[in-house]
């Protein structure tokens, strides 16, 4: 048990569970299966059916609310994970699976947000920020490119768009 588990307080009565349901959603966007994954471990032993009841409900009406909108997550995800730590699709819809959304919003939101042109802009970019640090004989060398492909590769993208890209890249040169 580390120092936060330690510091975290069990939740003992449904205010408290709410509280910090309310809480929670304050801060970011969740699935209803991600907000649930995180207030579980904090509920009460003793009190742990009765609790788990209650968040069951809870998240019900939160999402009836529109507290808990899991087309906003997957949107804001995608965004986050596109412009500001530029990942791929595969690498975007493994994590927002693995948070409880359902596949079928994932497949809608990759597909409205990683069209074919995004994810080249995206991948110029890399490669672009990639060149400008790498001298130019560095660049010439075939193991540079085949590494570069491979980190882009990791980050979610597919190899035969990456190797496009370093095509398109390399033709400009």
């Amino acid at each position: 048990m580390n120092n936060w588990q330690r510091k975290q307080k069990f939740l003992g009565s449904p205010q408290e569970v709410r509280a910090a349901a309310l809480s929670a959603l304050a801060k970011k966007h969740y699935a209803a299966a991600g907000l649930r994954q995180k207030l579980a471990p904090r509920l009460c032993p003793e009190q742990e059916q009765e609790l788990q009841f209650c968040l069951d409900e809870m998240i019900e009406e939160f999402c009836q609310k529109g507290y808990i909108n899991e087309r906003k997550m997957v949107e804001e995800w995608i965004f986050y994970r596109q412009e500001l730590s530029a990942r791929g699709p595969f690498v975007v819809e493994q994590e927002l699976l693995q948070k409880g959304v359902e596949p079928a919003l994932v497949e809608e939101g990759l597909l409205l947000f990683y069209d074919e042109e995004k994810q080249m802009e995206v991948l110029s970019a890399l490669i672009a920020k990639e060149l400008w640090h790498k001298p130019p004989q560095d660049q010439a060398d075939r193991r540079f490119w085949l590494r570069l492909a491979k980190r882009l590769a990791a980050k979610g993208f597919a190899m035969e768009k990456v190797m496009s890209a370093i095509k398109n890249v390399d033709s400009e040169q």
